[in-house]
């Protein structure tokens, strides 16, 4: 960030101020970077909206919740760990293979 030589006329106030200001644009430089960088598809094991213009990375470890269905835990949280997908509930799951690459997860009550 540049610096204009006519600042140090400024009273000592408006110094501070400008310092303060420079100290806040930095910061939020830093976080866009690191919301950049999390948001990366191509740095994430997990991306919403694969097929779009735009996939959005969801950062590296990040574990989403699938709700499915009505009540509290009808529910199921999906991770990457150690090269598998690890998906686990808020109550028994039921794992219903559709076809070679697709599988339907369910909830269960009747265990």
């Amino acid at each position: 960030m540049s610096y204009d030589p006519r600042e140090g006329k400024l009273p000592k106030w408006a110094q501070d101020l400008l310092a303060d200001l420079r100290r806040k644009v930095e910061d939020a430089e830093t976080r866009a970077e690191e919301a950049r960088y999390a948001t990366d598809p191509e740095g994430s094991d997990a991306v919403l909206y694969p097929h779009a213009d735009v996939p959005v990375g969801l950062g590296d470890h990040a574990q989403v919740r699938f709700k499915l269905g009505p009540r509290k835990h009808d529910y199921a949280d999906l991770r990457v760990e150690r090269g598998a997908l690890l998906v686990s509930g808020g109550q028994y799951l039921s794992i219903e293979p559709a076809s070679g690459n697709l599988a339907r997860v369910r909830t269960r009550e009747d265990y």
